[in-house]
């Protein structure tokens, strides 16, 4: 990835950070892997379940996940995509 690439792939994004302090604020279990240290396949979620259950969670901002605001999104980003890869 190339350095102007670098600067617009924020991780985690504004959403994962205000997910990261409800589960901090709630005591929820879940662990950020958005980061690409968790894979179930070819997907990596934004989180997991820390106490061993099998729960992911995506965070779907819109233009990153949706076909009516950025078109070239492919079908593995969108949001029925996504839920497919990590069922």
């Amino acid at each position: 990835m190339n350095e102007i690439m670098k600067r617009f792939y924020i991780r985690p994004t504004k959403l994962e950070k205000i997910f990261m302090k409800l589960c901090r604020k709630n005591n929820l279990p879940f662990r950020y892997v958005g980061d690409g240290s968790f894979w179930i396949g070819n997907a990596n979620p934004d989180f997991v379940d820390s106490n061993g259950k099998k729960i992911c969670v995506e965070i779907f901002g819109e233009y990153w996940h949706d076909k009516l605001l950025n078109e070239k999104v492919p079908y593995f980003r969108t949001e029925e995509g996504r839920k497919r890869a990590l069922e």
